[in-house]
Parts: structure tokens; sequence; C-alpha cells
């Protein structure tokens, strides 16, 4: 062993609080990378809502590719806007869809599990941003004049919630689910 005369050897409090400060600096750049705007969390996520808005886009063709095979190549938009509904049911074992079969328009437009969606001129669909629009419907039974009780189911659903119903007498209930 050595042995310094008049010194000894250690940590001296200068050496302890820069290396505590070093510490504190790859901390903070750590978790920016980590967490920040641009970081690797915020990254993944934007990455996983990429793989699922292509892969509904995806399911969404392939209905539309299996109509163009049952009609043998002769396909009309019109005859797209009519069975879609029945496909993506069928293939895609799925209700979470909205589409207006009566919809004439040159690219119709739906909604397909929490995105809008349209059909090209060319036969293609394509997602855009998640739907945010609210959408109600009614049930009504029975239907047409009677002079039966009549029961009438009305439904609202939004993508982005619903915090209140506000009844045309200005009365405010609040919404309480299930």
């Amino acid at each position: 062993m050595f042995k310094l005369r008049g010194q000894e050897i250690g940590i001296t409090l200068i050496a302890l609080i820069v290396t505590v400060i070093v510490l504190i600096i790859l901390v903070g750049v750590a978790i920016k990378i980590v967490i920040g705007e641009n970081g690797i969390l915020s990254r993944a996520i934007m990455a996983k809502e990429k793989a699922e808005k292509a892969q509904y886009e995806e399911e969404l063709n392939l209905c539309i590719m299996e109509i163009l095979t049952d009609e043998l190549g002769n396909l009309a938009m019109q005859k797209i806007i009519e069975k879609i509904p029945i496909y993506i049911q069928t293939s895609q074992n799925t209700n979470h869809y909205e589409w207006d079969s009566t919809q004439t328009a040159e690219e119709p437009k739906g909604i397909y599990k929490g995105y809008d969606f349209y059909i090209d001129k060319n036969k293609m669909a394509h997602l855009q941003q998640k739907a945010t629009g609210i959408r109600i419907n009614a049930e009504i039974n029975p239907m047409g004049y009677t002079n039966q009780t009549v029961n009438c189911k009305i439904s609202i659903k939004s993508n982005v919630g619903i915090r209140s119903i506000e009844y045309p007498e200005g009365n405010l209930v609040k919404y309480r689910g299930r």
C-alpha cells in the first residue's frame, strides 16, 4: 500500500457536487428523449395510430375487392354503395361502421371503426381523420298511425364523449352512463 505524506485520498465535496450535477443533466436529457413532444413514446403512439388506420383502410378495400370479384369485374359505384354494409358485416365481422345506402355521391362517405372514410372514383377506400361528429338514431315502435302506446328509443353516439343533453325548454340533464 502506498501512503502519501500529508494527503489523504478521497472524494472531495466539489467532485461530489459536480458528479451530481452531471447526473441530473443526463436524467433531464433522458426524460426529454423518452417523453418529450417528439420523444420515443409520442412517436410510438403515432406509429400505432398509423398502423391501425392502414389496417382499417385495407379492410375496407378488401370488402370492395370482394364485391368486385362477386360482380365479375363490372362494378358501378351504386353497387358498392348498396353492398358494402353486407360485406363489412360478413367479412370483417363488425358493426362498427355507419353508412347511408341511399347516398348517390360520386365519392360516397361513411364512418368505419371511428374514422371518416370515402370511396374514390377508382373504387378505393381512403380513411381520413377520426370521426368526431355526434350520431343520433331513433327507433319507433309501432310505426305509422296507431292508437297503441308508442315506444321511442333514441341513441346518441359520439367519439369525443357526451357531457350533457339539453332539452328544447332549456332543462339540462347530465349524462349518466349505464
